[in-house]
């Protein structure tokens, strides 16, 4: 078959197959068509175009995102940057942003989420998060939040999360956190990141410039795998503990020990334990504003 023919008959399947709803069989036979970008091609394209994006449409307002998303990268694919199909994947994405955020929320509500208030001796109050995403807000932050700071101006929350050994910092972008890094919230608030221990994933978030809503935490510690108090070098300094505290999730509760794997103990939620004349006190972190 001469290659005019050929051109038109391709054109010609296209059609029909367009005509008859089978958008995705018009989309392959346009892809793989050697002629697709020659003139009297751009007439299909664009009808196709059109006709990926009211079905992509049709699909989001119906609930399938999936489909929605579908037809919207065939469009894209086709036709490009225009305005119609930018919309439609602005709803997608959106749709999905949605969707992480209803995640995050109900990850809050597991044990691994959970926030607790960690009293110790000569130490005070600590703030305990074992979620491998928190987040971070102020006054006027109307999302659910795991620090919740007395401070206004900022109105989207702020996100750090845990990714194996790495911590990371999200707001309008991404970065890679490093110890001493400080974070500002709103026009007060401030959060300085520190990585004290090497052999720990855990992290400590030290607040300045505005106060939590719960006044006697001043300092919040990111639990991955475990928490050290006693000498220099730990994440909390007691003079008197050596060997060191360490500390570690476990279920439901904590287990202290010192290093070394002796004198175990495990504290639950409303116990206190004892080790070396130094006091641990468990609690429930009350969530009745924003978590703290």
């Amino acid at each position: 078959m001469e290659p005019f023919a050929l051109f038109h008959t391709d054109l010609k399947r296209t059609e029909i197959a367009m005509n008859a709803g089978r958008l995705d069989e018009a989309f392959a036979l346009l892809k793989s068509s050697p002629s697709r970008h020659h003139r009297d091609a751009q007439t299909l394209v664009d009808r196709l175009v059109d006709e990926f994006v009211r079905r992509g449409n049709q699909h989001f307002d119906d609930g399938r995102a999936d489909d929605a998303r579908h037809d919207a990268d065939a469009a894209y694919h086709l036709g490009g940057r225009q305005i119609e199909i930018a919309k439609l994947r602005q709803r997608i994405a959106q749709h999905l942003e949605e969707g992480r955020e209803l995640r995050f929320t109900s990850e809050r509500g597991g044990v691994n989420s959970r926030g607790d208030i960690l009293q110790v001796d000569g130490i005070g109050s600590l703030l305990l998060l074992r979620s491998d995403t928190v987040s971070i807000g102020g006054e006027s932050t109307t999302a659910p939040l795991d620090i919740s700071l007395r401070t206004v101006g900022v109105s989207k929350p702020i996100r750090i999360y845990r990714d194996d050994e790495d911590y990371f910092w999200q707001c309008e972008s991404q970065r890679l956190l490093s110890s001493g890094d400080s974070i500002a919230v709103g026009r007060r608030g401030r959060l300085r990141f520190t990585r004290a221990v090497a052999a720990s994933n855990s992290a400590i978030l030290d607040v300045s410039g505005a106060k939590l809503f719960r006044s006697d935490v001043r300092r919040v510690v990111l639990v991955a795998d475990s928490v050290l108090f006693g000498h220099a070098g730990c994440h909390f300094t007691l003079p008197n503990m050596n060997p060191p505290v360490i500390l570690q999730p476990s279920g439901d509760a904590y287990t202290l020990h010192r290093q070394g794997g002796y004198d175990t103990q495990t504290l639950m939620h409303g116990d206190s334990v004892c080790i070396n004349d130094i006091r641990f006190t468990l609690t429930v972190l009350s969530h009745s504003k924003a978590l703290v």
